[in-house]
C-alpha cells in the first residue's frame, strides 16, 4: 500500500494550535473569536479537537449546549466554499458560517439531520455555496471530536477552452467554472454519453496537475433559468495526453437523472486533461450553458486504502 506524508502549512495562532502528522493536521485551542484556526486558501483536512473548549455561541440552527470551534477564512474574489464535518463517535451537532468574522451577519447554518423510520439515516452537517469576496467565521458544534473537510476555489467566467491546445488551467485550489458551450466546436469523441443525432455536439477542454494523491471531484450541472439553454454532459479524464487513453469517462445519461456528469476518485501525481462534451436530451438540444465544480482533497487513511 502507497503512503505519504500530507504537509500543509498553518499558522499557529495564539490558543488555536495546529500540529501536524502523518495524516492530517490536528486543530487544537480554537475556542474563540479571539484564537480561531485558519482555513487555509483551497480548503483542507483536519482533525479537530473539543478538549477544553467552551459553549460560547448559540448556533442560529441549534439549541444544542455543545462546546463550539471557531475557524477562519479570507476570500478575495467571489468563491464556492463547501465544508462538511464528521464526529467521533456521534455526529456533530451543526456548522454556523458567518461573514464579517464571529459577529457578523449569518451565511448559512446547517445541522445534522436524521431521517427514515426503521433504518435512520443520519447526515452530518455541510455547508456548500457560493460566497462574497470578505473575512469569514466558521462555528463547529459539537459534543466529542471531529473531521473537518473544506474546500474553498474561486467563481470564474470561462471562455476560449476549445481545443486540446487551449485548455483552461484549473488552479490547485479548484472552483466554480461557468461557461457556454454555444462558443465550443465539436471536436472530440468520448466513448460515454448518448450521441444518436447528426446534429454538433461541443465540447471544452480544461486540465490541471497534481502533485500529490489526491481525492478529486468533478461534478457538472447546467446553468438552469438564466434565459439560455443547458446541455446534457459527459465529462472524459485523461493522464499525460489531452489525446490520450480515457481513465474515466461519465455521462447525465449513464449517472441517472438524479446524477449530474462528474465523477469522484483517488488519482496519483501527474498532470490531467478532461473534456466536457455534450450528448442527446429530451430536454434541449446538445448545447448551452455550463457550470463545473472542481475540488482536490487530500484523502483519508480508508480512502487511500479503498482505492488500493
Amino acid at each position: 500500500m502507497l503512503r505519504f506524508t500530507l504537509l500543509i502549512l498553518l499558522p499557529v495562532l495564539a490558543g488555536g494550535a495546529c500540529s501536524l502528522t502523518d495524516e492530517v493536521p490536528h486543530v487544537t485551542g480554537n475556542d474563540t473569536c479571539e484564537s480561531p484556526a485558519p482555513l487555509p486558501s483551497g480548503g483542507g483536512l483536519f482533525e479537530g479537537s473539543m478538549k477544553g473548549l467552551q459553549d460560547d455561541f448559540q448556533l442560529s440552527c441549534s439549541e444544542a449546549a455543545n462546546p463550539d470551534a471557531v475557524y477562519t477564512f479570507t476570500t478575495t474574489e467571489r468563491s464556492r466554499v463547501w465544508i462538511r464535518s464528521f464526529g467521533k463517535g456521534r455526529p456533530t451537532a451543526a456548522l454556523h458560517l458567518k461573514q464579517g468574522g464571529c459577529g457578523g451577519a449569518s451565511v448559512k447554518c446547517d445541522k445534522t439531520t436524521t431521517s427514515g423510520f426503521l433504518t435512520h439515516t443520519t447526515v452530518e452537517p455541510q455547508i456548500l455555496m457560493e460566497v462574497d469576496p470578505g473575512e469569514y467565521a466558521l462555528l463547529v458544534d459539537s459534543a466529542v471530536d471531529y473531521t473537518l473537510r473544506s474546500s474553498i476555489g474561486p467563481v470564474r467566467e470561462v471562455s476560449g477552452n476549445d481545443g486540446c491546445e487551449a485548455a483552461y488551467e484549473i488552479p490547485p485550489e479548484g472552483g466554480i467554472f461557468k461557461g457556454d458551450l454555444r462558443e465550443a466546436s465539436d471536436d472530440a469523441a468520448l466513448r460515454c454519453g448518448k450521441v444518436t443525432s447528426s446534429v454538433p455536439h461541443p465540447d471544452v477542454v480544461f486540465t490541471f496537475q497534481l502533485h500529490q494523491k489526491r481525492r478529486v471531484l468533478i461534478n457538472n450541472e447546467p446553468e438552469y433559468g438564466l434565459g439560455a439553454p443547458y446541455a446534457d454532459t459527459a465529462i472524459s479524464l485523461r493522464k499525460g495526453s489531452c489525446e490520450g487513453a480515457e481513465l474515466l469517462c461519465n455521462s447525465y445519461s449513464s449517472a441517472g437523472s438524479s446524477v449530474m456528469a462528474g465523477f469522484d476518485s483517488i488519482l496519483e501525481p501527474g498532470r490531467y486533461y478532461f473534456h466536457l462534451d455534450t450528448e442527446d436530451s429530451n430536454n434541449a438540444g446538445p448545447t448551452g450553458l455550463y457550470r463545473l465544480d472542481v475540488r482536490f482533497l487530500p484523502a483519508t487513511e480508508a480512502e487511500l486504502e479503498n482505492a488500493g
